[in-house]
């Protein structure tokens, strides 16, 4: 699929790869960096990844705790980007970078961080879909300082009639929360900051202690998750942003939790979420993105790493991974989300302190390609883009949580219909294809009518 999107848009792409039979120092073989525009390749060179720094194997990769290890892009592609990219690139188009599906431990690595200061664009990361829309078993985050700085920003910069900033954090952070935030916490119904008491999450059991991360697909396990989406009490969320310690476990990435909101005692194992539970959280919520800040003294930046681009491959929207140790007064951050959502910035922000996965339809300058109105189409028959739920979904207020999960459960549905059987005008669809079609238009316009019937849109 990111295949595809680099075609269809005339992209400029950095192909990142794996050839696993070409070396003899690394299992995972060598790291292929490909230039592509529109899909024909402009050059492409192999490296040891051991020249890149990259661990041997993930075991090696597990040994690195609050450290990774030090990184770097072979001089040859930055010589050749140099070259190649200032007559391919116009003011604010972004290069693209995109991981190929069978990448090993590719994700691990910073790759914005590594490029961007020598080659000055905006870098992007192709989406995997083509649809758009501390702990004290961890070193302590300076939780307090950072929300200060993260709310004043996103605040200030975000230009949009009603910005409300939902704050959830653990009992020992809390009282001094309700200090430096109270400045910022308003009524309903207000921009500003809602802070939640963990105190009422007491009755929410911690789950054991393990170094595995074993989550099913559909399931909500981890009582910060159930505590937030139960405080909400119906409302959404279009963006969720974690501070948060990375893990790394075997071949998956985590955030390390607090045992609960309420009980922080455990001092040699926090408790971990992956990408399932992620994406059935924010499928909760009706959240369009998912964002994490990387903490300076961050316990794995590999395991976070990979946990963003695990989640981007799960589900469709933005993905967002910010380096706080880049981006200390977190105004990339908050030119991200004005990029995302308020509409008056056409590029996004050109920074080694971002990796963002994001649909090219939402960079401005890049021309309306036919398969954006075929995908719209297919987006407004087979999800609740249209009639009374469109209508609440423009509305300005906050849209119901039933509301805007129905509908990314709907684009995630679609994503993987169009993932498995992109659409074809010289084709038939598949019997698998129409019936998918079929159920999903009736239970589309099922909960279309339901918010005609209701009136009240509760």
């Amino acid at each position: 699929m990111p295949e595809l999107l680099g075609q269809q848009y005339n992209l400029v792409v950095l192909e990142l790869s794996l050839d696993r039979l070409s070396s003899t120092t690394s299992s995972f073989g060598c790291t292929i960096f490909r230039l592509a525009v529109s899909g024909e390749s402009l050059f492409e060179i192999k490296a040891e990844c051991s020249e890149i720094g990259l661990p041997n194997n993930l075991r090696d990769a597990h040994k690195y705790r609050y450290d990774e290890p030090t990184y770097s892009v072979p001089e040859i592609v930055i010589q050749e980007l140099q070259n190649k990219l200032p007559a391919l690139l116009g003011p604010g188009i972004p290069l693209w970078l995109q991981l190929a599906n069978d990448c090993g431990i590719l994700p691990l690595v910073p790759w914005e961080r590594l490029l961007q200061p020598r080659l000055s664009v905006p870098i992007l990361r192709l989406p995997y879909f083509a649809v758009t829309s501390t702990p004290v078993a961890k070193e302590a985050i300076p939780v307090e300082i950072m929300l200060d700085t993260l709310t004043r920003r996103l605040l200030d910069t975000v230009k949009r009639d009603l910005v409300v900033i939902h704050v959830f954090a653990d009992a020992v952070v809390y009282p001094r929360l309700q200090t430096i935030l109270q400045d910022r916490i308003v009524p309903t119904g207000v921009s500003g900051v809602r802070l939640y008491n963990p105190a009422e999450a007491l009755s929410y059991a911690s789950p054991n202690a393990t170094t595995s991360i074993k989550e099913t697909p559909g399931n909500l396990e981890n009582p910060w998750l159930l505590w937030i989406i139960d405080s909400l009490r119906g409302r959404s969320a279009e963006m969720i942003h974690f501070v948060c310690h990375g893990y790394l476990s075997s071949d998956m990435g985590a955030l390390a939790f607090a045992e609960s909101p309420a009980l922080n005692e455990d001092r040699q194992w926090a408790r971990f979420v992956g990408a399932q539970q992620l994406t059935t959280f924010s499928t909760h919520l009706g959240a369009s993105s998912i964002g994490f800040s990387s903490p300076e003294s961050n316990f794995s930046r590999s395991g976070l790493q990979l946990l963003a681009d695990q989640v981007a491959r799960l589900r469709p929207g933005q993905v967002l991974l910010q380096e706080v140790r880049e981006d200390a007064q977190y105004q990339t951050l908050a030119d991200a989300y004005s990029f995302l959502y308020d509409g008056t910035r056409d590029t996004p922000p050109s920074s080694s302190a971002l990796a963002l996965y994001c649909h090219p339809s939402r960079v401005k300058q890049i021309m309306q390609q036919p398969d954006d109105i075929d995908q719209q189409s297919i987006l407004n028959q087979f999800t609740l883009a249209k009639g009374e739920t469109l209508k609440i979904m423009e509305s300005k207020g906050n849209i119901p949580s039933w509301v805007a999960s129905s509908q990314r459960y709907l684009e995630q549905s679609v994503a993987q219909l169009l993932k498995a059987e992109p659409t074809s005008s010289s084709s038939k669809p598949s019997a698998t294809r129409e019936g998918v079609e079929e159920a999903l238009s009736f239970l589309s316009d099922t909960l279309e009518r339901h918010a005609s019937s209701s009136g009240d849109l509760k």
